[in-house]
């Protein structure tokens, strides 16, 4: 019973450490799109100010 708890317990652990690592590449995905995104609207801005 103990051996099969502590399986589950490490099973659980392995399996959220690598869900972490997935918000992260996942996250990181996101926020580069949303920064090459914002930045080339800002440049647009840029121009547009200037003209």
């Amino acid at each position: 019973m103990n051996g099969k708890v502590y399986f589950c317990y490490g099973m659980f652990n392995i399996i959220n450490k690598s869900l972490i690592y997935v918000y992260l590449f996942v996250g990181f995905f996101i926020f580069n799109e949303y920064y090459i995104v914002f930045r080339l609207s800002y440049k647009i801005w840029q121009v547009k100010y200037i003209l």
